[in-house]
């Protein structure tokens, strides 16, 4: 992380995140020191459990980048947003499995309290793969949509793919959902 600060400028602008709050649909988040007092919500939708936990290891990974203070590494390793607040719904299993369904409850959730805690982004770095029914597939993104409409910034992973998620996502009107693809720009470096 101190390389992609670096690289993003995100010394030069001062940014911190104080006052925003992320939103981040994954496998959960684990008690980590570098988010000392700045989860501030987390349900879970696949054991329902009660306190933030993460079998997984990704969905921690992933709020570090965005939001971890960096208090284990004297600052080095901190995330672009270190002082921002962490909202994380457990969507996914201990091997980063899920369903468009559990997605879809992760996305209403958030909505349901972007008002109370302010959340003024949502982001879900995980790769949902094929989804074969495509009713479903046509209502998750479809509540995408409502998130973007809502005032919530999205933010997506196009997955390991090449160009897919991007392609897939514009082909279908969805302009407005931001899709992350780090395989092409790593290649292209």
């Amino acid at each position: 992380m101190d390389r992609v600060r670096r690289v993003v400028h995100a010394e030069d602008v001062g940014y911190t995140g104080k006052g925003i709050n992320v939103a981040v649909l994954d496998t959960g988040i684990a008690g980590h020191r570098d988010f000392s007092g700045r989860i501030l919500q987390f349900k879970d939708f696949v054991e329902n459990q009660k306190s933030p936990y993460d079998d997984s290891g990704h969905g921690t990974h992933v709020a570090g980048c965005l939001g971890g203070d960096g208090k284990m590494s004297r600052g080095k390793f901190r995330g672009i947003a270190p002082e921002c607040g962490i909202i994380v719904g457990k969507v996914l299993d201990r091997i980063g499995e899920g369903s468009a369904s559990r997605m879809i409850d992760g996305i209403e959730w958030i909505l349901s309290i972007r008002k109370d805690y302010d959340i003024r982004i949502l982001n879900i770095s995980v790769g949902i793969g094929e989804i074969r029914e495509k009713q479903e597939e046509k209502k998750l993104l479809d509540w995408l949509e409502r998130a973007w409409k809502e005032g919530i910034f999205v933010v997506v992973a196009a997955g390991d793919r090449e160009i897919i998620g991007i392609v897939y996502l514009t082909k279908r009107r969805y302009w407005n959902i931001i899709t992350l693809i780090f395989k092409i720009f790593i290649m292209k470096r």
